[in-house]
């Protein structure tokens, strides 16, 4: 990331430098015209009126050629950089979607439930709508990846993640929070339709996700978003329910109001 704000900070000052340097170069022979179109008057005029006059229209015409190649370089040559930097600042995006993904499941990261919590807080609160949270864990995760191996634990996370994020809202956002744990954000969704996804999403894992054909299940925690809470209590008071789904006996959903 940082190579590549170093890249578009580079581009950006050869694009002010080439900008710099045909302001100085223009300027320069504006100097050296205004000089020799003085020896001109001064030298050559005075002795020879047609001559003089001749070389005054050679000396413009040539400035004039001068001042076109340049300026058609210095425009090739911010092509050039613009053309580098729209580039840099394209594969700069990727690579901030890139930070904000999980690489093994292509779900969403932790970092970009931060970025847009504070978003959705600002619309709950403004538009006076509902905002809920679903933590849930997969049930002895650590016993299947000791009895199968870490390869097919991550072809669980994998799967889940792909059949949990094919039956959501396009509103809805999917993050990987670590290891077996995920977190479903659902703006506009009230405890009761949070406790229908959550139980959705409890059985789609339980009816579709099997390893050596045991059943893997999940645990949910819900809870649905309060003005007054901050993004530690929202976030906790879901992590709350889901450990009192663990502590249940597993493969439920429990809530906290």
């Amino acid at each position: 990331m940082e190579d590549l704000k170093q890249g578009v900070t580079i581009s950006r000052n050869k694009d002010e430098y080439i900008r710099n340097t045909h302001k100085l170069i223009i300027l320069i022979l504006s100097v050296i015209a205004i000089i020799f179109l003085g020896i001109i008057f001064k030298y050559i005029i005075k002795n020879n009126t047609l001559l003089g006059m001749q070389t005054i229209s050679f000396f413009i015409i040539v400035i004039a050629i001068d001042i076109f190649a340049l300026h058609k370089f210095t425009y090739s040559k911010l092509q050039q950089v613009n053309l580098k930097l729209a580039k840099l600042e394209e594969e700069n995006l990727k690579l901030k979607e890139e930070v904000l993904v999980d690489k093994l499941t292509g779900a969403f990261n932790r970092r970009k439930l931060q970025e847009i919590i504070e978003i959705e807080f600002e619309r709950s609160k403004r538009y006076n709508i509902p905002l809920s949270m679903i933590i849930f864990d997969i049930d002895d995760f650590k016993k299947i990846n000791d009895k199968h191996g870490h390869s097919r634990g991550d072809v669980i996370l994998k799967n889940i993640t792909k059949i949990i994020t094919s039956k959501l809202r396009k509103t809805d956002f999917f993050i990987r929070w670590g290891g077996e744990e995920f977190v479903i954000l659902a703006p506009e969704t009230n405890m009761q339709g949070a406790l229908i996804l959550g139980e959705k999403v409890r059985k789609l894992v339980s009816e579709n996700i099997f390893v050596a054909l045991e059943r893997v299940t999940v645990s949910v925690g819900v809870a649905e978003y309060k003005k007054e809470l901050t993004y530690k209590e929202f976030f906790d008071k879901a992590d709350k329910a889901l450990y009192i789904a663990k502590n249940s006996g597993k493969n439920n959903v429990k809530f906290v109001d």
